[in-house]
C-alpha cells in the first residue's frame, strides 16, 4: 500500500530539517561561504529544482550577497571555519572588507 500524503510530507519535512542541520554544521566546519557553495545546491536538488542555473546560481548569489550584506553592511563575522578553509576566507573577506569599505 502507498503511504499517506501526511506520511510522505512529515519524512520529507525530517530530511529538509536534517539539510538544516547539516548546513549550520557544514557552515561551522567549513564556513560561511563554502557551506553555501556546496550544501545549498544539494538542498536545492532536494526540494525540486531541476534546472542546473538556479542549482548553482542562486547559492553564489546568495553567498556573495550575505557575505556583504553582513561583513560590510552589518560588520558581523560570518563562521569562517576551521584550518585551510579558515585562512582562504579570512583572506578573501579582508579583501572584500578593504574593497567595499
Amino acid at each position: 500500500s502507498r503511504p499517506s500524503k501526511s506520511a510522505v510530507r512529515g519524512k520529507r519535512a525530517f530530511i529538509g530539517g536534517l539539510w538544516m542541520i547539516g548546513f549550520v554544521a557544514a557552515e561551522w566546519i567549513i564556513g560561511h561561504m563554502f557551506a553555501s557553495l556546496i550544501v545549498l545546491p544539494f538542498l536545492l536538488r532536494f526540494s525540486g529544482v531541476k534546472n542546473k542555473k538556479l542549482v548553482w546560481g542562486v547559492p553564489a548569489a546568495l553567498m556573495v550577497f550575505t557575505t556583504v550584506l553582513f561583513t560590510v553592511w552589518f560588520y558581523v563575522a560570518l563562521p569562517k571555519g576551521m584550518g585551510i578553509f579558515y585562512d582562504i576566507q579570512s583572506a578573501v573577506l579582508f579583501q572584500v572588507e578593504t574593497l567595499l569599505r
